[in-house]
């Protein structure tokens, strides 16, 4: 891993430095309360899905017993590990160690994904968590997921998202891109987000309002918690200042979501995987920032 502090980055840096002081203005530089969340849910079930929900269920296996990566990098920053099952196709109630909240086993392949019905309950069973987070006295959350085929509804959402801004670009190239109508998100945002998203993405997206209108820091990886990010902040502007960036990839999706969101990630290293693992550096990263409290400039 690469933390990227070089002069080229030191805007970035001081952006999210100030972002942070503005958060936590009336506490001391005493280390956050931290936790991470791990929204589990899959995509696309009746398309292609030759695992059949396998490798999902199984990832959320490890988790929920403590032995995933997200697991031992949470302990070194003395975060506990909350695993909330709200969409995977196979069925997990023997599974001890997960918050059983599933609306639909698996979005489905092609428009919509879900009904909106589903999407509203994805979105109320984020919130909940949102709230009991709160309850508890957390003050910065590092979001993660565990699905299959995730990038199919991050592409998605983020497209939607940026719909009329991906058309605007290309037409003024002497290009004409033709994307599928789906609404308009800040308007009709449960419709939207059963169209294209995925319940992860979608309980991602009422965790990440109720948190962040409530001064709770919630730090986001890869491109499937930034769909969530980006489509919080089109619905509810406010919300950009308590949502961070951890990493900085090449992904195209990814760095499409940081140039619409104005972020620069400020974390490098090679690993792409969104079970929470680059949002619990993150969390260490905010962390590093609450040590220097009262000592900027």
């Amino acid at each position: 891993m690469k933390f990227d502090r070089k002069e080229s980055h030191k805007s970035g840096w001081d952006v999210m430095q100030d972002k942070v002081f503005s958060l936590y203005k009336d506490r001391g530089q005493e280390p956050l309360r931290k936790a991470l969340v791990v929204f589990c849910g899959d995509t696309a079930v009746d398309g292609v899905n030759k695992t059949q929900g396998r490798l999902s269920f199984n990832e959320a296996a490890v988790i929920s017993q403590g032995y995933g990566p997200v697991n031992a990098a949470a302990r070194r920053i003395n975060a506990p590990v909350y695993l909330i099952d709200i969409g995977l196709q196979k069925d997990t109630t023997a599974i001890s160690g997960i918050l059983h909240q599933k609306v639909i086993h698996g979005t489905h392949h092609g428009y919509p994904a879900m009904d909106k019905e589903t999407a509203e309950r994805a979105v109320s069973a984020g919130m909940a968590v949102a709230q009991a987070v709160i309850r508890q006295g957390i003050e910065a959350v590092g979001l993660g997921h565990v699905g299959e085929r995730y990038m199919l509804s991050a592409l998605a959402v983020t497209t939607a998202a940026l719909h009329q801004r991906l058309e605007n670009a290309t037409r003024k190239n002497g290009y004409r891109l033709h994307l599928k109508e789906v609404g308009n998100l800040a308007e009709n945002p449960l419709e939207v987000l059963a169209a294209t998203g995925s319940t992860e993405i979608v309980a991602m997206f009422g965790f990440i309002t109720v948190c962040a209108k409530n001064g709770v820091a919630v730090v986001f990886d890869d491109a499937v918690s930034g769909a969530a990010a980006l489509a919080a902040t089109i619905v509810y502007p406010e919300v950009l200042s308590g949502i961070f960036p951890s990493l900085a990839y090449d992904e195209p999706v990814h760095k499409m979501q940081m140039q619409a969101l104005h972020m620069e990630p400020m974390l490098h290293y090679g690993i792409t995987g969104g079970a929470g693992l680059g949002a619990a550096a993150g969390l260490s990263l905010l962390d590093r920032i609450m040590m220097n409290y009262g000592k900027a400039e």
